[in-house]
């Protein structure tokens, strides 16, 4: 694998929880979740790993609603640690930039 591929599966399929964050800055159900993220190439079960370790770690929480007379539906949401951590990863990434244009 070439050095550049190796970079794009770090910065995608790598830290998909990244992407997983900011797509959740609004309630979304993991099957909208992870149709958002295949053109990361991340499949259904990698995104669901993802969003267990998140909610784990307190990064996002899950909610239901219940629309009409159906069953109450899970989604995920970003919470302020979540999008605290994913503002400190972007700040890194801003830095590795600059370094690297330097």
């Amino acid at each position: 694998m070439k050095p550049s591929e190796r970079l794009r599966k770090s910065l995608t399929v790598d830290n998909l929880w990244q992407y997983a964050i900011k797509a959740l800055k609004k309630p979304r159900y993991a099957y909208e979740l992870t149709k958002l993220l295949k053109p990361l190439n991340a499949n259904m079960v990698t995104v669901y790993a993802v969003l267990y370790k998140l909610e784990a770690g307190g990064y996002i929480r899950k909610a239901f609603s219940r629309k009409g007379g159906g069953p109450a539906r899970k989604y995920y949401v970003a919470t302020a640690k979540g999008l605290k951590e994913l503002n400190a990863a972007k700040k890194m990434v801003e830095k590795h930039l600059k370094e690297l244009s330097a």
